[in-house]
């Protein structure tokens, strides 16, 4: 029988959910491919197998799909046990990386199982020792952000290392291996070889599945001492681990001059004192 009558059915219809969360794996030209480390899960009361991948059997389920004008506040919640490995996940170290959801509908029985939602995490909720909750957005949400494309100022607005930086992060890519660590700050002897301040503004990287890659950026860098935004969970003394200088986007040697990039420079240093906006007719 065909997923649309099943579907129309007043009796036969059963449907169960299948939930797939996935973080993209990084590809040889740098793309990511979502779907390859991934966490399944259906609604069903027995493991379903579907394209040759397991979805297991938990007591999963969600609030079901909204769509109004506002896909921003289109908030899709799916509920599982805080028992499954993705809610331990969430529980003590979320992932840096995007982790994109796509929802299934099929009835039981039906080989079929069309696409009935897709979406990235957004937010977690340990509401009790029991479940949790996972707050998810519409990717259309992430297409219809109202923002600057670009504003003056004396200061570089670029990203360092993105498209418009153009800086080749594996060129200043230093490999280092951690020494010792605490809640926020990891130490090792290798950074100390590099003056004060040169990896503040910058981050860290590792591998933490097959192709996948967590960060935390870095507020501070004092001798052989990096101070973290965020936790050093997931971090362990022995682990070679990948750091990348910041840039305090001026036009100096801690900034663009130390990437020999003033040719991607996305400031105007050269912005005269005086405000446009404080009435003087000179800019009218």
């Amino acid at each position: 029988m065909s997923f649309d009558f099943l579907e129309r059915s007043n009796h036969k219809s059963q449907i169960v959910s299948l939930y797939e969360f996935s973080v993209g794996v990084q590809q040889s030209d740098g793309s990511l491919l979502f779907g390859q480390q991934a966490w399944r899960y259906t609604s069903q009361d027995s493991d379903v197998t579907l394209d040759n991948v397991v979805y297991s059997s938990a007591p999963v389920d969600d609030n079901g799909a909204s769509i109004t004008s506002e896909s921003q506040t289109d908030q899709f919640s799916i509920t599982l046990p805080s028992s499954t490995e993705l809610a331990q996940i969430f529980r003590a170290d979320p992932p840096s990386a995007m982790m994109r959801v796509t929802v299934r509908r099929r009835n039981v029985g039906d080989p079929d199982a069309p696409i009935y939602w897709v979406g990235v995490v957004s937010s977690a909720d340990h509401s009790d020792d029991l479940t949790t909750t996972l707050a998810c957005t519409d990717l259309t949400a992430t297409l219809s952000r109202n923002a600057n494309r670009c504003y003056w100022s004396r200061s570089c607005t670029r990203a360092l290392y993105d498209n418009l930086c153009k800086v080749n992060k594996t060129q200043y890519k230093v490999d280092v291996a951690i020494d010792a660590i605490d809640g926020t700050t990891i130490t090792s002897a290798a950074i100390g070889t590099y003056e004060a301040g040169y990896f503040a503004g910058g981050f860290i990287e590792w591998e933490r599945w097959p192709g996948v890659y967590d960060r935390r950026g870095i507020e501070e860098h004092n001798g052989t001492s990096l101070s973290l935004i965020g936790s050093t969970d997931q971090l362990q003394v022995g682990m070679t681990i990948q750091a990348y200088p910041g840039c305090d986007r001026t036009t100096g040697t801690t900034g663009c001059g130390r990437f020999n990039n003033m040719s991607n420079y996305g400031g105007y240093p050269f912005m005269p004192g005086k405000s446009p906006f404080d009435g003087n007719p000179v800019f009218y």
